[in-house]
């Protein structure tokens, strides 16, 4: 039952799947509830400022990965491009570092999906719910990638009609065309402008909060440490309008969310535990598929180390679980990096090689500027983490975790991989 006669991942998602999981993709829990603490700390202009910047970095990037992607569509993605343009060690530094990232995510976004449902059943202990949302994931991930497809497709569609219809009330009640509760005024832009300017915090604040915006980006809650002080601006606006159960809608939206952010989390590390597995960087026994095309063994123990990451939010919650997040988010960056500096030489090889840009059939414009400028500014957040007190333990722990991947593949792993089977099955995938 588990060996699949091809031992290759199944390819049904359908293009409207694809479209609402790139649009619902980089939008995280941390948008609904780490936009108050961006506003209050940079201000009106300067949470704009940091979301168009922080969006701006992430085009970058999928620019980048588009190339990528429709030039050498493998299993794997970005980990088996940095493999095949940054070196093996690269690629395999990138891979397990990613799989953990995503791993412990999901125990994370678990535990916040269970703190959600206390709002409406609070006699109800949140492991109960822990484990309630974990079987969810876990049978929808099971079933077949279709299966995770179509959920996925609905989670985004649900996210992305929530943004929506924010923008159009919030923007009718701020112009008047929609009354506030108990008479006030109509806003228009008063709101824009602090009593302390236009960034009240100064400029510094939101350099700050940018770092926050691109975690924001990649789902995980970092941004929930300081979110939880905040109150979320989509729940306050629709409460003045004076919306019935403005809190409990927001509480769901989020709840689909946060489920989102697990199921897809849980779907993209158990593949790519599955591609350094069958690039010979992982025991084999995880290369193992279903008549369906699931990596049942890699998805279990994906879902056993979430598992282990939910529990030490509830027994080192002040360390190792605070330690685990912030390596998270390091972890994000390099690989958002990485995907940068593959396109660059990936494009130089292919020229290189007497390829012809016209015949890719899509282009990183402006090329190398994209790459360069990309992988700079990501570099410039990953050195800034040093100034943020909560943040800089995932520098101190991630750099000696990098170089232990070096020297691991390098002393345990380099000497048992045939690099030229690994081409050969790529070249094959395409």
């Amino acid at each position: 039952m588990m060996q699949n006669h091809k031992n290759e991942l199944q390819r049904s998602m359908k293009s409207r799947h694809l479209f609402m999981i790139a649009l619902g993709g980089v939008i995280g829990t941390g948008l609904f509830l780490g936009s108050g603490f961006t506003i209050s700390q940079a201000g009106p202009l300067g949470a704009i400022a940091a979301y168009i910047i922080g969006g701006f970095l992430m085009y970058l990037v999928m620019l980048c990965l588009g190339e990528l992607a429709v030039a050498m569509p493998v299993a794997g993605s970005f980990q088996a491009y940095a493999t095949k343009f940054l070196g093996p060690s690269t690629g395999f530094m990138i891979g397990w570092l990613y799989w953990f990232s995503w791993a412990n995510t999901v125990g994370l976004e678990l535990t916040s999906a269970g703190i959600l449902m206390q709002r409406w059943l609070p006699s109800v202990p949140i492991w109960i719910w822990c484990l309630v949302f974990g079987i969810v994931i876990f049978l929808i991930n099971a079933l077949s990638v279709r299966s995770f497809a179509e959920m996925e497709f609905w989670f985004s569609s649900i996210k992305v009609a929530a943004i929506i219809l924010f923008i159009v009330i919030g923007g009718a009640a701020v112009f008047g065309l929609i009354d506030f509760k108990g008479g006030q005024e109509t806003p228009f832009l008063s709101n824009f402008m602090t009593d302390r300017g236009l960034f009240p915090n100064g400029v510094l604040a939101v350099m700050f909060t940018l770092v926050m915006v691109n975690f924001s980006f990649q789902g995980t809650e970092l941004v929930g440490i300081a979110a939880g002080e905040s109150e979320s601006p989509f729940v306050a606006v629709l409460d003045q309008i004076g919306i019935p159960f403005s809190a409990d809608i927001m509480n769901f939206v989020i709840l689909t969310a946060i489920l989102s952010v697990a199921n897809s989390g849980l779907y993209a590390a158990s593949r790519m535990m599955w591609s350094l597995s069958s690039n010979q960087m992982g025991p084999s026994f995880l290369t193992r598929l279903t008549k369906k095309g699931v990596p049942m063994n890699a998805l279990l123990i994906t879902l056993g180390i979430s598992g282990c990451s939910l529990l030490t939010s509830v027994m080192a919650a002040e360390t190792v679980y605070l330690w685990c997040i912030s390596i998270s988010g390091m972890v994000t960056v390099v690989a958002w990096m990485s995907i940068c500096a593959s396109q660059f030489f990936f494009r130089r090889r292919f020229l290189a090689e007497g390829g012809n840009v016209n015949d890719l059939e899509f282009r990183t414009p402006l090329y190398p500027l994209v790459p360069i400028l990309g992988f700079c500014l990501y570099g410039c957040v990953l050195i800034s983490l040093i100034f943020i007190p909560d943040q800089r333990i995932g520098l101190y722990c991630g750099v000696p975790i990098i170089i232990f991947c070096y020297a691991y593949y390098h002393l345990s792993i380099k000497k048992r991989i045939n690099h030229e089977s690994i081409e050969k099955k790529q070249t094959e995938a395409q």
